[in-house]
This record gives structure tokens, C-alpha cells and sequence, in this order.
């Protein structure tokens, strides 16, 4: 690939079959940083591709989980016998990026909604007195096959 003026290109295309970059190789990513399951080729479900995105995020964001189990904490403290793991994942999201309480204001902070799943479990494997807590239910991603993946 040749870069010029911001352009990409194959070295023997002709300068008419040039092509904008896509927003990663505008910021010097490769492609497999970009894709969610980069790094995870053995993955054959999509709830395992979905928890290798979710353990990379969870080793580079290790402050998002304390802040999950704060939160949770105070929703047990409040009488609730159940609550939303992707409710505090929005709360997170919301604190983060906008809320006034935050300490750690970050505009361009991202948490995927998959991940708030991932979190409930790991709070849960922590607190197995409070097992029902977070509802697991039926995981459908868990049967789905991700595509190419060897069987």
C-alpha cells in the first residue's frame, strides 16, 4: 500500500482506482486492530470471539470493573434481589463520557454492550451468595457458529 496525500493505494493501480482509507488506516491501525475478533482466530461461536473482545478490553480497562462492582454493590444495598448488568454498563457509559460526578471524564470512552454479560459473570464467579442476581438466561450466541470458523 502507498500513501499520498492521505490516499491509499496499490503500488500498480493507476492513479484513477485510488480509494480513500477506511477510518483505521487513517489513524495508522491495521485492520485486525479494527475488527472485534482480531486475535481470536480459534474462536468457532460467537460468544467465544465476543469473550476474547471482552478479556482484552477487561486487561486494558481494569478500572471499568471496579466501578461495575461499586455499582452493583450499591443496587444490592438498595434491596434490589435482581438487577441489569447492561443497565450499569450504561451507567458506566453515561458517567464516563458526560456525567458530573466523573472523575475520569473521557468524551471518547467506548464499552461495548456485549461486554456488560462478561462483567455479571466474573461478579457473579465473586459473589456466588448473590448467584441470582444478574440474570443469565438463554444465550443464543453461545449455538451461533462465526463465519469461516472451522468446525
Amino acid at each position: 500500500m502507498t500513501q499520498k496525500n492521505g490516499l491509499f493505494w496499490n503500488a500498480d493501480d493507476e492513479p484513477e482506482k485510488r480509494r480513500k482509507p477506511k477510518a483505521w488506516e487513517k489513524q495508522g491501525e491495521s485492520v485486525e486492530h479494527a475488527r472485534m475478533d482480531a486475535g481470536a482466530p480459534e474462536a468457532t461461536t460467537t460468544a467465544e470471539r465476543l469473550k476474547a473482545a471482552w478479556e482484552r478490553y477487561h486487561a486494558e480497562n481494569p478500572d471499568v470493573y471496579k466501578v461495575f462492582c461499586e455499582m452493583a454493590q450499591k443496587a444490592l444495598a438498595s434491596g434490589r434481589k435482581r438487577f441489569s448488568a447492561r443497565t450499569i454498563c450504561e451507567a458506566i457509559r453515561w458517567d464516563r463520557q458526560v456525567g458530573s460526578t466523573s472523575t475520569q471524564r473521557d468524551a471518547g470512552f467506548k464499552i461495548a454492550n456485549a461486554h456488560s454479560r462478561f462483567y455479571a459473570d466474573l461478579w457473579t464467579e465473586e459473589n456466588p451468595e448473590h448467584s441470582e442476581f444478574f440474570r443469565s438466561g438463554d444465550r443464543p450466541s453461545e449455538r451461533r457458529r462465526v463465519r469461516g470458523a472451522r468446525a
